[in-house]
């Protein structure tokens, strides 16, 4: 059966690239927004959504769907070595690119016409196309049983990092956004050897290195063109 998809909207976020978007949503609150289309931008559509502080957002990714089946896929927490079934991970490399996420509902408005939310703690590229919204219910959502499933553990804030003199004295919450993303080490497994990497973010390319102490020291930005 054919099944067709329609996009109600996009994200905007400050993560340009893969690199450096954290691996689950909720990790780092970084703030976000949906721009709904024109032809779903009515408030009456998402005028009980505020009573709940979650929300589930349903969208696109943006890799193309293979068109070849892979009942096993290398999930990059476990290192890019080791496969696991598909169904059993979260990996974009899957039949159909559907993704799903957890994210804190700050607000909702209109702006030039259209429905924004205003949306915390999303792992989402700028530009993602979202094609549902539903509203998180705690009593049937949440889950408290206890597992080693590798994927059910909240990954430790492990790695320090710090920031070249100077570097965003007078913007303390991108400093902190910065902090927490490189904290989670966004590096994958196969490559940590590396000596200096860099990501984008919002409107810079964020370079940092890794230390003598296997710290994260952010050593320059430079603004990019949007």
């Amino acid at each position: 059966m054919k099944v067709e998809l329609t996009t109600i909207g996009e994200i905007h976020s400050p993560f340009k690239e893969k690199f450096g978007v954290p691996r689950q949503s909720g990790l780092v609150d970084v703030k976000q927004t949906i721009v709904i289309e024109p032809y779903y931008s009515y408030m009456d559509a998402f005028s009980e959504l505020t009573e709940h502080k979650y929300i589930w957002v349903i969208f696109i990714f943006d890799n193309p769907v293979s068109k070849v089946f892979r009942p096993k896929v290398r999930p990059p927490r476990l290192g890019g070595n080791k496969k696991w079934g598909v169904f059993s991970t979260r990996s974009p490399f899957r039949p159909n690119p559907i993704g799903m996420s957890k994210v804190k509902l700050t607000g909702i408005k209109k702006s030039g016409g259209a429905v924004v939310l205003e949306i915390e703690g999303g792992d989402f590229l700028h530009l993602t196309k979202v094609v549902d919204i539903k509203p998180h219910i705690a009593y049937c959502d949440n889950v408290s049983e206890p597992t080693e499933n590798i994927f059910r553990k909240a990954p430790e804030k492990k790695v320090e990092v710090s920031f070249s003199r100077d570097l965003f004295e007078d913007q303390p919450e991108i400093k902190k956004e910065i902090n927490d993303i490189l904290a989670l080490d966004p590096r994958p497994a196969y490559q940590v050897k590396k000596d200096h990497y860099s990501f984008k973010y919002q409107n810079l390319d964020v370079t940092f290195k890794v230390t003598d102490q296997n710290q994260f020291h952010v050593v320059s930005t430079t603004e990019i063109s949007e």
